[in-house]
């Protein structure tokens, strides 16, 4: 069964890839920049399709002010 990932824990484990970064020899740090940018490609992904997805604001019109509410 595939593993749904959050916007927040892909964050979250870019961070740890980052902070691990900053003490790793020259040999890992080519493989955790390689992991850094998979995980921002993902993330870029879910933030697509989540704009794609968003709803458009619910608007109404109020008589007396005669503006446009959005709910």
């Amino acid at each position: 069964m595939a593993q749904v990932k959050t916007l927040r824990d892909l964050e979250r484990q870019k961070d740890e890839v980052m902070e691990m970064y900053l003490f790793a020899s020259p040999e890992d740090r080519v493989k955790l920049l390689v992991r850094h940018m998979e995980l921002q490609e993902s993330i870029d992904e879910l933030t697509a399709a989540g704009e794609a997805n968003r709803p458009k604001p619910v608007r109404r019109w109020h008589r007396r002010r005669r503006v446009w509410n959005y709910l």
